[in-house]
């Protein structure tokens, strides 16, 4: 039998139907007080139901409003995207890094998620002394997986020579290199004292004039080489070597000077001087993209640890794409996996992964400083 409505419990209890102070109840008022307060008791028990019913309905909808809206926030990091000659499959790329991007790692992360990935930096001058430690570090022996070389170069001729270097080698003791190299980058955002004395990197970007001949270098000798699979190019850049640079906007001069040039430009906004510990300044990766337009595709890169921090830093500043570095040597490579949620990876998940990597190193070679990198 249905309780009563709340409105019928106000109708049953009137005035009159209550026992007066002092005066004894007769028969019928006793029912009707009875009566009364079973009615009260039922009238209660159906609010209190009707209200557990709302909150969990309200609770179910706010919880699937604050997951459609993840899910809408993140699908921006699954959408297809231009990198110069290459489709793409996502917006999240794997940063180059030092003794870390080796071909285990790369494959690694190009299998969880990666729609493009860089090799360890390789100074050019060292390359065309042929060093065998530097030669090593281009290791794209894995033509499945989209790689780009990164060049550390001083000069147009430099790079000239260096390019063909790629070429030549292609075509005789370096015959993956023909397939595996999809790209070129050039690094000028390298903060290391020795590389900044040595007048490279960070520091090249107070030349500008030879910023523009380095990027027709490039550009010239991608529309006219047929070895190498080259479907970008473009360059990674810091703010400038210090605080004077950044309010200056020197890196703001290097990206006009990249359109027309170029395919991308990957922005890591802080300057030389600056610490990791420093919070980015998401904000001159927005003005790089209002410079860029739709010319010039801009990757910001910096403070990304999630693929909530990824989906945010393209919805603020308007970039086409975010390279990842620190989040993805943290997770493993697990922040490129559209599957992952952001919270700890369980013992059984680390585990595949970290078994997996062991496999692919097995498989393509490891220097030994990568090795001990990754065994850390």
């Amino acid at each position: 039998m249905l309780a009563p409505a709340p409105q019928k419990f106000w109708k049953v209890e009137t005035p009159h139907c209550r026992q007066r102070p002092g005066s004894q109840a007769s028969p019928s008022t006793s029912r009707v007080s009875r009566v009364s307060r079973v009615s009260w008791f039922c009238a209660l028990s159906l609010c209190a139901r009707c209200a557990f019913r709302k909150r969990d309905k309200s609770e179910k909808s706010s919880t699937r409003v604050r997951s459609n809206s993840i899910n809408s926030t993140m699908s921006i990091l699954n959408e297809a995207w231009q990198l110069g000659g290459w489709k793409l499959r996502g917006r999240v790329v794997l940063a180059p890094m030092e003794q870390v991007t080796d071909c285990a790692f790369r494959r690694l992360c190009f299998e969880l998620g990666a729609s493009f990935t860089w090799t360890e930096m390789v100074r050019a001058a060292s390359l065309l002394k042929r060093n065998n430690s530097t030669t090593s570090r281009i290791d794209t022996l894995d033509p499945s997986t989209p790689t780009a070389v990164q060049l550390m170069v001083s000069s147009p001729s430099e790079l000239r020579r260096a390019l063909q270097l790629l070429e030549e080698r292609a075509q005789s003791d370096k015959l993956f290199w023909a397939r595996g190299i999809h790209g070129i980058d050039l690094n000028f955002g390298c903060p290391s004292p020795h590389i900044i004395n040595d007048g490279l990197g960070p520091a090249m970007l107070s030349r500008p004039q030879v910023l523009r001949q380095l990027f027709d270098t490039l550009a010239d000798w991608r529309a006219k080489q047929k070895v190498l699979p080259i479907g970008a190019i473009g360059a990674k850049m810091r703010l400038g070597l210090n605080e004077d640079e950044e309010e200056r906007e020197v890196y703001l001069r290097a990206i006009q000077s990249a359109k027309g040039r170029l395919d991308y430009v990957c922005l890591h906004p802080r300057h030389a001087r600056d610490e990791s510990k420093i919070p980015a300044r998401w904000e001159h990766i927005r003005k790089a993209k209002e410079v860029a337009g739709h010319r010039l595709a801009i990757i910001g890169n910096g403070d990304v640890f999630s693929r909530r921090d990824a989906a945010r830093m393209i919805r603020e500043t308007g970039c086409d794409a975010v390279m990842v570095a620190r989040g993805a040597t943290k997770t493993v490579g697990a922040i490129f996996d559209p599957s992952w949620d952001d919270t700890d990876l369980t013992v059984q998940r680390a585990e595949e992964i970290e078994g997996r990597l062991n496999d692919l190193s097995e498989k393509f070679g490891v220097r030994p400083k990568i090795a001990d990198y990754h065994k850390e």
